[in-house]
């Protein structure tokens, strides 16, 4: 139960904390994997294969924390923001992280369930998405003087 943490549009400190931790180490990883392309496998020295090998373990298993902590996260926020456009700006900034994330899903199950013959081009979109994303995420969630509301969690997923 959420009843002690102050929530700030639907996220709580620590899954706001966990989710930028978890899509900065998916990011880290992406650089990786981009700049080591398995069709370069065999060329690579073996701590070159090592750090690859690490680097599509960890973003596959950081995929499945970032999605337990997007739906607490994002689809607690959402809803809740979706008709509050006081602030346009940070509104089309969060419409576009959206964008951007979905852009990151549908790339990804295609690199991970596609056609072979799309890996190239689909893996160039990928890693353009999650640089996109990040610098539009960063934008989204910065500070701006007077946009820092707060609700109690009890509340947070109450309609309005």
């Amino acid at each position: 139960m959420m009843h002690g943490f102050q929530v700030r549009w639907g996220w709580t400190r620590r899954t706001a904390l966990a989710w930028a931790l978890c899509f900065f180490l998916m990011w880290v990883t992406g650089v990786v994997l981009y700049g080591l392309p398995s069709q370069e496998l065999l060329d690579m020295s073996s701590t070159e294969q090592g750090i690859r090998r690490l680097s599509v373990v960890l973003h596959g298993v950081l995929t499945w924390f970032l999605c337990v902590l997007s739906g607490r996260g994002v689809w607690a926020h959402v809803p809740r923001t979706w008709h509050r456009r006081s602030h346009m700006r940070s509104w089309w900034w969060g419409v576009l992280s959206l964008l951007a994330l979905l852009g990151l899903v549908v790339t990804g199950l295609v690199l991970l369930y596609g056609a072979e013959w799309l890996h190239a081009r689909v893996s160039t979109a990928h890693f353009w998405f999650g640089m996109i994303a990040l610098l539009v995420l960063l934008t989204h969630v910065s500070r701006r003087k007077g946009n820092k509301p707060r609700i109690k969690a009890s509340t947070a997923f109450q309609s309005r």
